[in-house]
């Protein structure tokens, strides 16, 4: 993986109408002992659980929409939260923020492991 690759993004476009977030990062799914599917977002240090392949998609929208929500109204805001557990600010604009996570240059088992996640991509109002 080159260095300069991100890892994962986020950009958050605030207007006066609405505000628009797009969010591509890796996540990892395994089926537990009771059937359900574990979906791992290490970039948002969570897991969430559905029942099917087919939810996950709505299930990780879900659950990005819920960080931004709880980091707004109850945090320091969107931002600010996600620089607490690891993400760099690239962008920072009155209008347009933007996020990433880069490859450590010399972390080898890191950069393994992220190859083998699967890519999401998220995109919503918010």
């Amino acid at each position: 993986m080159d260095e300069l690759t991100n890892i994962a993004s986020i950009e958050l476009t605030r207007t006066a109408e609405k505000s628009v977030l797009n969010v591509l990062m890796p996540v990892w799914t395994t089926i537990e002992d009771d059937c359900s599917i574990r979906v791992d977002m290490p970039m948002f240090e969570m897991s969430i659980f559905v029942s099917e392949d087919a939810e996950i998609e709505a299930a990780v929208g879900e659950a990005v929409h819920a960080f931004f929500w709880a980091a707004e109204k109850h945090g320091e805001g969107f931002g600010k939260e996600l620089e607490k557990i690891g993400w760099l600010a690239t962008t920072q604009q009155s209008k347009r923020k933007a996020f990433s996570i880069k490859p450590h240059k010399n972390d080898v088992i890191f950069n393994g492991m992220m190859k083998t996640g699967h890519s999401q991509l998220v995109s919503m109002s918010v």
